[in-house]
């Protein structure tokens, strides 16, 4: 028998109550967003919708820097709708609310987000999406990092690192390498969380199961954003 979408929390023990269920995802445009579309994808669910949050005044997404193109690039190739949402921390939460009821009132039921172990992060999740009427999916949550990683690299999933925190890397080395099991390796002799789940780094998704074609991309150089390092990633002109 099916889970019915009572419980206001769902993961991916029960995710199979997404079935036939309208979802928006909030989108970074990194490896724990797509694999959390793929494990909802294969359920059943209907992902149709991506929700990126956007820097007031810039043309970059507010969590990790990337540009809108890439983003909107992104949401093409996987073949739903785009909604980017002008913010600044000040009123994150507000817009975010206000979207998620936007979105329900066209349709949408749950929402998926990436968060693999974050309490807090948990909290204001579950918080928000109560606010606006809907349901909280977190396909990734609690799961073993390691497979986690290795869900991700075995689906055929193609990533770039594209920041670092200089706090927890002093060496830019990594950025723009490939996502993959040697970098792993590199990040565990660093003594880092493998998945980058407290900022350490974060990646963006070129291609896999969830895109019907890869994104071409260029760098425009680097960012000094304080306290990051990041690939200026933008989408390549032909």
């Amino acid at each position: 028998m099916k889970e019915k979408l009572s419980n206001f929390f769902v993961s991916r023990k029960n995710l199979n109550c997404l079935v036939g269920k309208s979802c928006a995802v909030s989108w970074s445009g990194g490896k724990d967003s797509a694999l959390s579309v793929y494990f909802s994808l294969q359920v059943g669910a209907k992902v149709e919708a991506f929700i990126n949050m956007k820097v007031k005044d810039k043309e970059r997404s507010s969590g990790h820097r990337v540009r809108s193109n890439v983003i909107q690039e992104q949401a093409k190739a996987a073949g739903v709708k785009l909604f980017e949402i002008l913010t600044d921390w000040n009123d994150y939460e507000t817009n975010f609310i206000t979207i998620l009821e936007d979105l329900k009132k066209m349709g949408i039921e749950a929402c998926i987000l990436g968060n693999i172990d974050l309490l807090e992060h948990l909290e204001w999740e579950k918080s928000v999406c109560k606010k606006a009427g809907i349901i909280p999916v977190l396909p990734l949550w609690n799961e073993r990092k390691e497979k986690i990683i290795y869900n991700f690299i075995h689906s055929n999933f193609e990533a770039r690192i594209l920041s670092i925190k200089k706090s927890f890397l002093s060496s830019g080395e990594f950025l723009g390498s490939v996502f993959d099991f040697k970098i792993i390796e590199k990040f565990k002799k660093e003594g880092i969380d493998i998945c980058g789940e407290y900022g350490e780094y974060h990646t963006i998704v070129v291609n896999g199961p969830i895109f019907k074609f890869p994104l071409q991309l260029s760098s425009y150089g680097l960012i000094d954003d304080e306290q990051f390092l990041i690939v200026d990633y933008a989408v390549k002109k032909i």
